[in-house]
């Protein structure tokens, strides 16, 4: 994906976060219950992760199947 790469609507492909798919990702994750942002802060700091170990090509990456996957 280039840096000048744009969907059909004009927004840009590259460096996009998942928070900016979703009209309201702030207030969305803003209103979670306090367990439930800890989850999700878990499941994001995993994947950031997993997204870097896959960028620096360093052989760690290992998907896992969904199923084995726990909230």
């Amino acid at each position: 994906m280039g840096a000048e790469e744009r969907n059909q609507y004009g927004c840009p492909l590259h460096n996009q976060s998942g928070a900016d798919g979703v009209r309201g990702f702030a207030e969305i994750i803003a209103g979670l219950s306090a367990e439930l942002r800890a989850a999700y802060e878990r499941e994001r700091a995993a994947r950031q992760a997993e997204l870097q170990s896959i960028f620096a090509g360093d052989g760690a990456y290992r998907q896992e199947p969904a199923h084995a996957i726990r909230p």
